[in-house]
């Protein structure tokens, strides 16, 4: 298992748009996104693909619950691939709400039973 302090790789970004982090990973590499506006513009580029070809195939969204409307989201998606300095705010907001969950215990979406 990757630590929080380990170096952020390209699999890690994979594994971040895959949902696929364990919660203190997915932090890290947040961190990592909120310093690097580039990255996290191909992080934004890499969701919205993501997100389209789930709703071309009418698959749910893992976190469908507590997110904005799919289609709503695939073009904050396509805005934030376009502004690397406006993803990598979001990217930060998602790392401090992410810490919170996990001082708190909460778990994160994507972990609910």
């Amino acid at each position: 298992m990757r630590t929080m302090h380990e170096p952020v790789t390209e699999l890690d970004l994979v594994a971040y748009v895959d949902d696929q982090l364990d919660p203190w990973r997915r932090v890290a590499v947040e961190r990592h996104l909120a310093t690097d506006p580039e990255a996290a513009a191909r992080v934004m580029a890499d969701l919205q693909a993501r997100d389209e070809l789930r709703l071309a195939f009418a698959e749910p969204l893992p976190h469908e619950a507590d997110q904005l409307d799919p289609w709503r989201r695939v073009a904050v998606e396509r805005h934030l691939a376009t502004d690397p300095e406006a993803a990598a705010r979001v990217m930060a907001d998602l790392q401090a709400r992410d810490e919170l969950r996990l001082a708190f215990a909460e778990p994160l979406p994507h972990e609910a039973p």
